[in-house]
C-alpha cells in the first residue's frame, strides 16, 4: 500500500506520524510538501523525522518518505470561506516521482483542495481513495464538479472530521493538546457497492456493526478489485492506528 498525506501542518504531521508508526514496513507513507518548504526537509540534520508532543513528552517517528509536489504561483487569499487563486507548476519529473497514488489524505485548508487535486489528477485513478480531512464545507461538491465530473471515473472519497486538539510548535512538530477522534464516512459508491451490508443485516440493532469485508472480502481474493482493496486498506490503516482514534 502507498498512502500519501498532503498538507503537512499540525494535522497532516499527526496523521502521517501515526500511520507510519502503526503500518507494517512493507507499506509506504509519503509526506508531500510544497516545493518552497521542501528545502526545509532536505536541510534537516535529523533526516526529517516527525515529532508529536503530548503532555511535555515528545515522540519521534522516522521512515516517512518526503517528496515535493510543486510550487504555488499565487495565493491571493488565505480565507477558508472564499476561493483563493491557487495554482501549481506542473513538473512532470515530480509527477513521475510521486507515481500512482493508492490513497491520498488531504489535510490542507479548504480553499486549496480543488486546485491541489487537479495537480494530482495524473497520479489518481478511479481505483484510488481520497480522504478529505480539511476544515470548511462544500469542498467535495467543487471537487466532483471541476476535477472528477464523471462518476464512474471518480476515485473513492472518504469524509473525515477531526476533534483532536492539535497545533504546530515547529516544522514537523505537532503538539497534541487534546485527545479527540477521527470520524470517517465513505461516500456512496457510483457502482452501488454496499458498504453497509453487515450493518443492515443484523437482526438486533444493538448488534449492528460495519465490516471491512463489506468493502472488500479478503477471504475471496479473486473477487477483489483494486478499487475496493485500496478503499479497504485506507479505512483499515486509519482505524487500526491507535493514536488516531478513528472510527466509522
Amino acid at each position: 500500500m502507498r498512502i500519501h498525506v498532503v498538507g503537512i501542518g499540525a494535522v497532516g504531521n499527526f496523521v502521517a506520524f501515526h500511520l507510519r508508526r502503526s503500518l507494517a514496513p512493507k507499506h509506504s507513507v509519503f509526506a508531500l510538501h510544497r516545493s518552497e518548504t521542501f528545502g526545509l526537509v532536505k536541510n534537516r540534520p535529523d533526516g526529517a523525522v516527525l515529532s508529536v508532543e503530548r503532555d511535555g513528552s515528545v515522540m519521534q517517528q522516522d521512515g516517512v518518505i518526503h517528496l515535493p509536489y510543486g510550487e504555488p504561483r499565487t495565493r491571493s487569499r488565505r480565507s477558508d470561506f472564499a476561493p483563493a487563486a491557487l495554482s501549481a507548476r506542473d513538473d512532470p519529473d515530480v509527477r513521475n516521482e510521486i507515481g500512482p497514488i493508492d490513497s491520498l489524505v488531504v489535510t490542507t485548508k479548504a480553499y486549496a483542495v480543488p486546485p491541489l487535486l487537479k495537480v494530482f489528477r495524473p497520479n489518481l485513478s478511479r481505483d484510488s481513495t481520497i480522504v478529505l480531512l480539511h476544515n470548511g464545507m462544500g469542498v467535495y461538491e467543487k471537487v466532483i464538479a471541476n476535477v472528477f465530473p464523471e462518476p464512474h471515473n471518480r476515485p473513492n472519497f472518504v469524509f473525515c472530521t477531526n476533534t483532536h486538539g492539535l497545533y504546530s510548535s515547529g516544522f514537523l512538530h505537532t503538539v497534541h493538546s487534546g485527545v479527540g477522534q477521527l470520524r470517517l464516512g465513505i461516500v456512496p459508491d457510483p457502482f452501488e457497492h454496499n458498504y453497509e451490508a453487515s450493518y443492515h443485516a443484523a437482526e438486533d440493532p444493538l448488534d449492528a456493526r460495519l465490516s471491512l469485508d463489506d468493502i472488500a472480502n479478503v477471504s475471496n481474493p479473486k473477487d477483489i478489485t483494486p478499487r475496493y482493496l485500496n478503499l479497504r486498506n485506507t479505512i483499515a490503516a486509519l482505524v487500526n492506528a491507535p493514536g488516531l482514534r478513528a472510527w466509522l
